[in-house]
């Protein structure tokens, strides 16, 4: 029995061995392949068919008009910083964001008690530098 199985096992890759026999056993699969497989009948494909209105054309000026929604955004940006501190006791009618308004027109008013109080305390001590600077340039005058 091992003879046979040696026969069988030396017959078999004996048949492997030669390119021929590969070549005709791959022709043998491909062609029952072939032949097996299903066919396919054709689809006849219908034409699709679209509702539409017809309207009569009539000769006219037409306009034509769009709506959209968004939000419209300044191309240009300013910002406003008072010269001097203070709190604020009045607004104009066009100071808020995005309002038009023209030179001169009133957009803060600023308590002045804190600035007319800085200022005269300012104007006092401008004084009395310049009595100081007048005093030193007369003994300046003196030494030489």
């Amino acid at each position: 029995m091992n003879d046979t199985v040696a026969k069988l096992k030396a017959s078999a890759g004996a048949v492997f061995r030669r390119p021929w026999a590969i070549a005709l056993l791959a022709l043998l699969v491909i062609l029952a392949l072939m032949f097996t497989r299903p066919r396919l009948e054709p689809v006849e494909l219908q034409e699709r068919v679209w509702p539409v209105s017809v309207v009569e054309v009539r000769r006219g000026d037409v306009q034509p008009t769009m709506e959209l929604f968004g939000e419209v955004v300044s191309g240009r940006r300013t910002e406003l910083r008072a010269l001097v501190p203070g709190r604020i006791v009045d607004a104009g009618p066009n100071f808020r964001e995005g309002a038009r308004v023209k030179a001169g027109e009133l957009l803060v008013q600023i308590d002045p008690f804190d600035y007319r109080n800085d200022r005269a305390e300012q104007k006092a001590l401008f004084a009395e530098a310049r009595v100081r600077m007048q005093t030193v340039e007369r003994d300046l005058k003196r030494i030489r």
